[in-house]
Formats: C-alpha cells, structure tokens, sequence
C-alpha cells in the first residue's frame, strides 16, 4: 500500500507542478502524522441510524444477559430483566419520540409551503381578476364618454337644425 500510496503522491505532484520533480519523504511524513495513516487504514466512519443504534443494544443487552446468565441466580436474572426491560422501553420510547419530533416537524415544513404556495396563487388569481375589471370598468367610462360626445354632437346638430328652420319660417310670417 505504501508504494502504491507514494506513487500516486508523486504522480499528484508531478500533475500539479510539472517542471518540479518531486522528492518527498514519505516514511518522515508517516511518522509525523501517524493518526492520518491509521484514518486511512480503516476507512470512513460511517453515521448510523437510531433503529441500528437499538438493534445494538438489543445485541449487546443478549450477550451480557448470556454471560450474567451463567453466574447469577434466579431472583438476579429476574431483577436484571426488569431493569434491562425497562431501560431498553425507555430507550425505544426516546428514540420513537425524537423519530416523530422530526416526522411531525417535515410534516409541518411541507404543510406551510404548500399552504404558502396556494395563497401566493390566489393572490396572483385576485390581482389577475382586479386588474380585468379595472380594464373593464376603463372600457365602460371610454364608452360612456364617446356615447356623450356623439349625443351632443347630435343635440347640437338638431339645435342648429332647428335654430336654421325657426329663421327660415320667420321671415316669411312677417310678410
């Protein structure tokens, strides 16, 4: 492993710095950081999960009740299973409750942004429909101001027709 390790150093810093040539010192580097070499050595320490910390102590609970077994008496055995009993119940109950602590809190993070999502679209629906009406409403008083405007056009028209005839029917009465 150490060859294979030193060749691949050398190769980095080959990679990294092509006109340099590399002279480390692999067995000096090793002595100075030998907690490095044994992390490397057993690998990565993995995170467990709270059902396989249970499973570990139901393990270990057996195997001491086994060796215990062999050198306790009856009313100890008894005492002990109570007592292991209740510490493995008390075990469960705080690992089921921290389980669905953080069930019930993604349970009430998906619940808000989808509560927030459907109000951000009705929102979005409501300002849509104010501002059709708004359009609406412009359209409507357009309307109303151009029906106004060619009504008086036309009441001006006819005054000025009437006006016209009065004039015309005048004269002819004074004669």
């Amino acid at each position: 492993m150490e060859n294979c390790s030193r060749a691949r150093l050398e190769q980095v810093i080959k990679a990294c710095r092509p006109q340099y040539e590399p002279k480390a010192d692999f067995e000096a580097w090793t002595r100075a950081h030998p907690s490095a070499i044994e992390a490397l050595r057993t690998g990565p320490i993995y995170k467990t999960r709270w059902w396989s910390r249970i499973a570990a102590i139901v393990v270990v609970s057996l195997a001491v009740g086994v060796v215990l077994g062999t050198f306790i008496t009856q009313t100890d055995t008894d005492r002990l299973r109570t007592e292991l009993a209740a510490a493995i119940a008390t075990e469960l109950q705080d690992q089921l409750q921290l389980y669905a602590e953080q069930c019930s809190a993604a349970a009430l993070t998906a619940a808000t942004k989808y509560t927030q999502q459907h109000v951000a679209e009705l929102a979005n629906s409501i300002n849509a429909v104010r501002l059709l009406d708004r359009q609406q409403i412009l359209m409507a008083i357009q309307q109303i101001e151009l029906n106004r405007r060619q009504d008086m056009a036309v009441l001006g028209s006819s005054l000025y027709a009437l006006a016209n005839i009065n004039t015309q029917v005048e004269p002819s009465q004074d004669h």
